[in-house]
């Protein structure tokens, strides 16, 4: 916030935020099934903010100190018995300048609910501040969300009773890898990267453009990529990726401004038959998309088989909704400074547009994956979605994953052999002559 910040009103503003959404007063219960808790009254209080003033330091010693600090929060667990799982901690630069670091479970919220639960925020601080007593509309979207999910409950199982009987063992990635793991252990992500890639002006335009003719999403486009990307590798008949849906596919009024999590990642199939073209595989990989989103009230860990992961990479492409602009942001001078996420597969894609360009990126493990494969994936990703905007008519096994540069020196600059060798004697002369 580039603007002074009154400490006691925002924590007022979080506070009936809380009373407002359920979700922020939810508590676990572990003793025996995990059943989830929402308090009555509001959960945020005092005593889940810290402050921690920093206006003596120097620029550079101040940006050091907020690092030290997000290290060491982020080495706090929450206790999911207590209502209320986020906390705060308010770093003064200057009376009029402050960061706010906001840690959350990720059991209560998603990146969808975000700008929304920020909006609401600032709405109820700028009330305070001017005297005023917001007024609270507890929401019920959220609850009449669990209980449709409860209702469905038998629709789904069946749905994906159906499925699970055509997915097949998950998809060895180590040959995308510069140094292979062992994938039957939870990894261990010590070095995170992410090598990135930006489809812009033509190239974006002309994949939107194809998109829109298909009549598929550009979601679907990145997903076919990346699934064609694991086949090429790994030459299996049937490749599946962690999906992440949104979980606001579902009839219940609200949804779309309901702060909570509804995200869940769920196993996404495609099989190759060597005759399908790129066209069919878009049209197979949109229709399950949309089964997912319909049918994603269920536990991914009710889905693996004695425990082990059904896929070893996950993708998402990211579509938040914009918050209404109340001029609030610009009033307050805020700026999002970083976000923390953590993943725990060995490859993740994160896509999503910005005004007229397509970003994707490949997180990973710096140590099982260096920056220069990292980099030769996704310039493979890019040619693949070149082919999605070319021919969508091409079968896919056709779809070529060397640049021309790449196919010259392959074929040609490499197999340059030729050698002089005397013209007036025989193979069987020459070969005399090695020997002797």
């Amino acid at each position: 916030y580039h603007h002074a910040l009154d400490i006691n009103a925002y924590q007022e503003a979080w506070r009936l935020a809380s009373q407002r959404y359920p979700v922020l007063r939810t508590a676990f219960d572990w003793d025996g099934e995990p059943l989830q808790i929402i308090t009555a009254q509001p959960s945020l209080t005092a005593a889940h903010f810290r402050l921690e003033d920093l206006s003596q330091l120097s620029v550079t010693a101040r940006e050091a100190a907020i690092v030290e600090l997000q290290i060491a929060d982020r080495a706090v667990a929450f206790d999911l018995s207590q209502p209320g799982l986020l906390r705060f901690t308010v770093i003064k630069h200057s009376d009029a300048h402050y960061t706010v670091l906001k840690t959350e479970h990720h059991s209560i919220s998603d990146g969808w609910s975000g700008p929304l639960l920020w909006q609401t925020v600032h709405d109820y601080y700028q009330q305070l501040l001017a005297g005023q007593s917001p007024e609270v509309h507890p929401e019920s979207t959220y609850l009449d969300a669990q209980q449709y999910l409860q209702q469905q409950q038998s629709a789904t199982r069946s749905y994906w009773k159906s499925l699970q009987a055509n997915l097949g063992e998950p998809n060895d990635i180590n040959g995308l890898l510069s140094q292979p793991i062992d994938l039957s252990q939870p990894p261990v992500i010590d070095e995170p990267t992410e090598t990135k890639l930006v489809l812009e002006e033509k190239d974006y335009q002309q994949l939107k453009a194809q998109c829109r003719a298909q009549g598929v999403t550009l979601n679907v486009a990145v997903q076919f990529a990346w699934h064609k990307l694991l086949q090429i590798y790994t030459g299996d008949e049937q490749t599946i990726v962690g999906t992440t849906v949104s979980g606001r596919d579902i009839p219940v009024a609200g949804i779309e401004s309901s702060v909570g999590l509804y995200i869940n990642t769920l196993p996404l199939a495609l099989d190759w038959a060597a005759d399908a073209t790129i066209h069919t595989q878009l049209q197979t990989l949109q229709q399950r998309i949309a089964a997912l989103n319909s049918h994603s009230g269920i536990a991914l860990a009710s889905l693996q088989r004695g425990g082990a992961r059904l896929f070893h990479s996950l993708l998402v492409f990211e579509n938040y909704p914009a918050p209404v602009n109340t001029g609030d942001a610009d009033t307050l001078g805020v700026a999002f400074r970083s976000a923390v996420e953590k993943t725990d597969y060995p490859l993740s894609v994160i896509a999503y547009e910005q005004g007229d360009t397509l970003h994707i990126g490949l997180r990973h493990d710096a140590r099982s994956l260096t920056t220069e494969k990292a980099s030769r994936l996704v310039d493979q990703l890019q040619r693949i979605l070149a082919a999605i905007a070319d021919d969508p008519a091409q079968r896919h096994d056709q779809i070529p994953l060397l640049s021309r540069a790449e196919a010259q020196a392959l074929l040609h600059s490499w197999n340059d052999t030729d050698a002089p060798y005397p013209q007036d004697k025989t193979l069987q002369q020459l070969f005399e002559a090695q020997v002797e």
